[in-house]
């Protein structure tokens, strides 16, 4: 099933990018600094579908992309299955970093968190999130800078998808897609490769050979 799911996103995705207008490109790679291709979105949903993580975020640069996003891969992409669940944010739910209004959550009613989850998108008075307690429903193991000296010491970490070819990908490019990325401070790098040695073997069971990259931010 697990592997199903990521194919049919995958396919779906790859009829929907190019149907952006340059505008929406342009802002969907933050005027070209991205490849489109990193926008993709199947790497999250194997990490979703495959229980790693309780929910993935839907947060393009543009809200009507989202609602757009939403549309056409995601109903489409899970209308069949019996654990996940989307959400459209109609709402402020404010974040240190962010407001999530406008943005979508695709849940995994077999995780751990699911039901947390679950409740609090269902609360029309829940309105704010901690970016910790956000991080943990993400299933991200880094966290953001709270100071100047966090913020030094900031990393960026981002999972690559290097398969070179399998049945059910299609690749246009030998070059690895980013398939999530988060941020880290130096004293989790321990906890980051542990998370990502996790990743890395339930992945390996899908032939996605998936690789890391921790870096300073440019």
């Amino acid at each position: 099933m697990t592997t199903s799911l990521t194919s049919r996103v995958l396919k779906l995705e790859q009829e929907f990018f190019p149907t952006l207008s340059p505008a929406q490109i342009k802002a969907l790679t933050y005027n070209g600094s991205l490849e489109t291709r990193d926008s993709h979105l199947y790497g999250e949903f194997a990490f979703l579908a495959s229980g790693l993580k309780p929910c993935l975020l839907i947060c393009f640069p543009d809200p009507k992309l989202n609602r757009f996003y939403t549309e056409q891969v995601v109903n489409k992409a899970i209308e069949n299955s019996q654990n996940l669940q989307c959400y459209s944010i109609q709402r402020d739910i404010i974040s240190d970093e962010m407001n999530l209004r406008g943005t979508s959550i695709v849940v995994n009613r077999d995780t751990t968190h699911a039901s947390q989850i679950v409740k609090l998108l269902e609360d029309e008075t829940f309105n704010s999130i901690s970016e910790d307690k956000l991080a943990v429903f993400l299933d991200y193991p880094g966290s953001l800078p709270s100071s100047a000296e966090e913020l030094d010491s900031m990393l960026e970490v981002a999972y690559l998808d290097a398969t070179r070819q399998v049945n059910w990908l299609i690749r246009s490019s030998e070059d690895p897609i980013i398939v999530t990325t988060f941020a880290a401070q130096e004293s989790e790098v321990d906890k980051v490769k542990e998370h990502f040695q996790r990743y890395r073997a339930k992945m390996l069971e899908m032939n996605i050979d998936l690789q890391i990259l921790i870096r300073k931010p440019k």
